[in-house]
């Protein structure tokens, strides 16, 4: 009880903003009646203690800025890029992709709640708080590790796009684009 009372309290903080889960301001209830200090075993998250560079003497706020807006470019790049080589791929991309979801989402949904169930002993309910909030933070665990795999199913998307391009799109006649184009042409 006291790991998922801490739990939803660190998340209230995350969804809230750190200003607003000051130790001093938040205070949770036991069964048992004690009151415990939310943060009372992990880090402040009080933005007065935040970590800062410094920069030297003639380096500009303009000059931070135009420097930065560069890095933040060289990021986005590689995520945009591999949808967009999915997209590139064509009809055979868009089926491996659709078929590596349905794999994942079929497979890890049924493990989710088999998980749930062999280490708690009772199946996912929305019955009473508890079970909700028990239910809630294995929601949230699970879509976080779904989100950190993104780029597995897209590198196996990718790695098995001419694969389904032979074996599904050619011999099925599915990339009607292709056709579509050679006739008006």
């Amino acid at each position: 009880m006291k790991v998922s009372v801490m739990f939803f309290a660190a998340l209230l903080a995350v969804l809230n903003g750190a200003d607003a889960f000051a130790p001093s301001s938040v205070g949770l209830r036991l069964h048992s009646g004690q009151r415990v200090s939310a943060m009372a075993q992990g880090p402040s998250l009080r933005t007065g203690r935040s970590l800062s560079l410094k920069m030297s003497e003639t380096e500009t706020k303009e000059e931070t800025k135009a420097a930065a807006a560069p890095e933040t470019a060289k990021e986005e790049p590689p995520k945009e890029n591999m949808m967009t080589k999915v997209k590139a791929a064509g009809v055979a991309g868009l089926v491996s992709y659709a078929l590596w979801e349905f794999v994942f989402w079929t497979v890890s949904v049924p493990v989710a709640i088999y998980s749930y169930h062999a280490t708690t002993g009772e199946w996912p309910s929305f019955d009473n708080p508890e079970s909700t909030a028990k239910v809630s933070a294995v929601i949230f665990g699970f879509l976080n590790v779904a989100r950190a795999l993104v780029p597995v199913r897209i590198a196996l998307t990718l790695g098995t796009a001419p694969l389904v391009d032979k074996y599904i799109i050619k011999p099925f006649n599915l990339d009607k684009k292709k056709e579509d184009g050679a006739d008006s042409a």
